[in-house]
C-alpha cells in the first residue's frame, strides 16, 4: 500500500516547533498518522539536535512517536538513480539530501509535503503539496 504523504524536513521542523500552516490549505488537514518521514529526514533532524543544544532531544523524540520513519530502500535507490541522471542531463540538479528525500517519496507513490515546492517541482513524477510557513502559535499563559 502506498503512503499518502512524506513530510519534508522543513515541515517536520515546523511541527516540532509548534507551527502550523497559515491557512486551511490541504497541507493543514494532513494527519500525522497518515504521514511518514524518510530516514534521510531523520538524519537531518538529528544534525539539528546536535548543532542546536538549546533544542532538547525530547522535542524530536516526542515528534518521532507520532510518525513512522521509513528506511531508504532499494526502490528508493532506483528512483534516486533515475532522478539524478535526469536532472544532471537537464543541468537542473537539486540539493543532495533533497534528491534522496524526493526519490524516497516518489518510490512510495506518496505526495511530498514541503515548504520548498519550487525546488522539488524539478523532479519528474513527484507529487508535491505546498506547506505554508507561519510564526509559532501563541500558547495560553505565555
Amino acid at each position: 500500500m502506498a503512503t499518502a504523504f512524506v513530510l519534508d524536513t522543513d515541515v517536520c521542523i515546523d511541527l516540532i516547533r509548534g507551527r502550523v500552516p497559515a491557512n486551511d490549505s490541504e497541507s493543514g488537514r494532513i494527519a500525522l498518522a497518515a504521514s511518514v518521514i524518510s530516514s534521510v529526514t531523520l538524519a537531518e533532524l538529528e544534525v539539528g539536535v546536535v548543532k542546536a543544544p538549546n533544542r532538547p532531544r525530547q522535542q524530536l523524540d516526542d515528534f518521532l512517536e507520532q510518525v513512522l520513519v521509513a528506511d531508504f530502500d532499494t526502490a528508493a535507490a532506483r528512483h534516486y538513480g533515475e532522478i539524478r541522471a535526469h536532472l544532471e542531463k537537464k543541468g537542473s540538479t537539486i540539493g543532495p539530501l533533497d534528491l534522496l528525500i524526493a526519490a524516497h517519496a516518489r518510490s512510495r507513490g506518496a505526495s511530498l509535503v514541503t515548504a520548498n515546492v519550487r525546488e522539488f517541482r524539478r523532479v519528474p513524477g513527484l507529487k508535491c503539496i505546498g506547506w505554508i510557513r507561519v510564526s509559532r502559535i501563541a500558547q495560553p499563559g505565555r
